[in-house]
């Protein structure tokens, strides 16, 4: 295969083993297809979630070169990846501007965490003066809004737990087991629980909007950068804790 249609990619190889090997590169296959030019990937949790990070030229209908940062969808390979160019059908239901204020780096917080942490707290914003709001609070019994965000039942029991009468919890951690919570407890206290994945697509542009006020808050997570071909490096940096996000620089 000719030199200009392959690239190198970080592949899921198995549990506790990342490989960067040559791929081949995508090309269109649809008249509504683009080849998106990776800018920026991160390796974190959410090894095959997909984000936008900055659309250099876009076309509505006709496939179109663009610079963005991102994760490859699962559809896009058999195997989880970061490609430096992957294929995207119907872009215009998938792709987004990103604000010119908002560096490359900060906006690869969109790819999982920021879009999932708006969701979860967004149903609770219900009181214009939240500081009022709190101090009404104070002499209950009780937290009055309680995010869970781990995913386990303890997590959540502990939730139900520590809620006040009457009180809210958003939970958006993945549940990976039966979970099975008190039902007088849940009754006596009149407890209002929200829970399930994230709708990326239905928030991301409010998501992104609120991203755009606290960079500055959140900067502290995208410091950290690695070589693509050292991703594997960059998986245990993130699941021994050693950094909030890392980002791959392409080398080629």
């Amino acid at each position: 295969m000719p030199k200009g249609q392959i690239m190198r990619a970080a592949v899921f190889q198995g549990v506790g083993k990342i490989g960067v090997e040559d791929r081949p590169r995508p090309q269109i296959q649809d008249d509504n297809d683009v080849i998106l030019k990776v800018r920026l990937p991160s390796r974190h949790c959410e090894v095959t979630a997909a984000i936008v990070i900055d659309v250099k030229t876009a076309a509505a209908r006709k496939a179109s070169c663009l610079e963005i940062a991102q994760e490859p969808h699962k559809s896009m390979a058999d195997k989880p990846n970061m490609f430096p160019y992957v294929r995207v059908p119907q872009p215009d239901s998938l792709l987004i501007h990103a604000p010119p204020s908002n560096p490359p780096n900060l906006l690869v917080l969109m790819t999982d965490i920021f879009a999932t942490g708006y969701f979860c707290a967004k149903p609770l914003l219900l009181n214009e003066d939240p500081g009022a709001a709190i101090k009404a609070a104070t002499d209950r019994c009780g937290a009055d809004i309680l995010l869970e965000v781990v995913g386990t039942l303890d997590a959540m029991r502990l939730c139900v737990d520590i809620v006040r009468p009457f009180g809210s919890i958003s939970s958006v951690g993945v549940q990976t087991e039966t979970v099975a919570l008190e039902g007088p407890v849940l009754y006596g206290k009149n407890v209002t629980i929200a829970w399930g994945h994230c709708p990326v697509r239905g928030i991301f542009e409010e998501a992104l909007a609120t991203l755009d006020k606290v960079q500055d808050k959140v900067s502290f997570l995208c410091d950290r950068s690695i070589k693509l071909e050292e991703a594997e490096e960059a998986c245990w940096l993130f699941n021994d804790r050693k950094a909030h996000k890392v980002l791959l620089v392409r080398t080629q």
